[in-house]
């Protein structure tokens, strides 16, 4: 994934939470279960790769918002089709409430990992 993608498996579930809501850092690190500095720092990775942008909210100039780049799209869906690819024939026997599990459970890793 870092080879091809430049992407550790932690910030390619940072940049897929970044595409799907337009969440603040503290509330990513919630929802994902993970301490709020490794967020920080993975986006800082994605930002400094071009995937992902940081500005001030309009409304709440204490509040950042975090938008997914084109780049960072393109990044994200090239990973995507290499991790289908190369893990669906492994994860083929679960079933779909089994397979949202593991993969909650790899995001919680590859962060535990960071932190």
């Amino acid at each position: 994934m870092k080879e091809r993608h430049h992407l550790e498996l932690a910030e390619f579930f940072l940049l897929d939470h970044l595409s799907r809501d337009n969440l603040s850092p503290g509330e990513i690190a919630v929802e994902m279960e993970i301490p709020a500095h490794a967020v920080s720092r993975k986006l800082d990775t994605l930002e400094r790769l071009g995937f992902m942008t940081r500005t001030l909210d309009p409304e709440d100039s204490r509040r950042r918002v975090l938008s997914i780049t084109s780049e960072g799209r393109y990044a994200l869906e090239d990973a995507r089709a290499t991790l289908h690819r190369e893990v669906k024939p492994l994860l083929a026997v679960l079933t779909s409430q089994q397979l949202e599990k593991v993969t909650h459970h790899l995001e919680r890793i590859a962060h535990r990992e960071e932190a």
